[in-house]
């Protein structure tokens, strides 16, 4: 799928769970190769079909439960989307890394398209907040901040702005991965932080300016596109 051969990541998709049906890697990989095509009536069919499976595996189920959600909404059925992150997607005791990734993807995506999310993020900055201080991955930092900074409660915004510190902090180290973390994670999050101060020029800017390096963060196509419709919808409110 991120090569870009959707027709045999079909194929080894399905050959994985005619292996192991409980195989939820196998439902998510064929989900992945479903959802960028014109088949995306056939994806939720899909993912539906395997659910008495894929539903007994462990955290990773919430993640197939965003993919449903996500393909809800690029057919443009936004209360079907939102229902679905209220029922399945949003973890209410986990701050594992991917839930919160998950439920604040789903989040901006819906506020994007104009849907009503209320005091969801709030629930999702709590989370977020007792995670600030990792700096184990770049995409789990950046979704951090996202979270964080669309709060409305002051205490989020202030640890959104210690994150902003860390992230920075541990950009300047020598460990591994903090190239990655200069080249994309520390850009992206300050535009994010822009985006949501409503300094949308510096937004926009600082999006484009680590377009090209956004992958070096982590994640998917299908989660990293989240950047290209802030970076749009920052361009559109930006001042001319």
């Amino acid at each position: 799928v991120e090569a870009g051969n959707l027709q045999d990541a079909e194929l080894y998709g399905k050959r994985a769970l005619s292996l192991i049906s409980q195989d939820p890697w196998g439902v998510h990989a064929v989900a992945h190769a479903l959802e960028p095509t014109s088949r995306k009536a056939d994806a939720i069919e899909w993912i539906t079909q395997q659910e008495a499976e894929w539903n007994t595996a462990n955290n990773f189920r919430y993640h197939i439960h965003w993919h449903r959600a996500l393909i809800h909404l690029e057919q443009g059925n936004l209360q079907a989307a939102l229902d679905w992150y209220d029922r399945t997607v949003f973890a209410a005791d986990s701050v594992e890394y991917l839930d919160v990734c998950n439920e604040a993807s789903l989040l901006m995506r819906l506020e994007l398209c104009g849907a009503d999310v209320d005091g969801r993020w709030e629930a999702v900055a709590h989370k977020a907040g007792s995670r600030i201080s990792d700096q184990a991955m770049g995409f789990a930092d950046v979704h951090y901040m996202l979270a964080l900074s669309s709060s409305k409660e002051p205490d989020h915004l202030g640890l959104a702005q210690a994150l902003m510190e860390n992230l920075v902090h541990y950009s300047e180290s020598a460990t591994d991965n903090a190239q990655a973390y200069r080249a994309a994670v520390v850009p992206l999050a300050e535009a994010i932080l822009a985006y949501r101060r409503g300094k949308y020029k510096e937004s926009a800017d600082g999006f484009l300016s680590c377009a090209a390096a956004a992958h070096t963060a982590g994640g998917s196509h299908d989660q990293r596109d989240l950047y290209e419709y802030l970076t749009a919808e920052a361009l559109f409110r930006a001042d001319p």
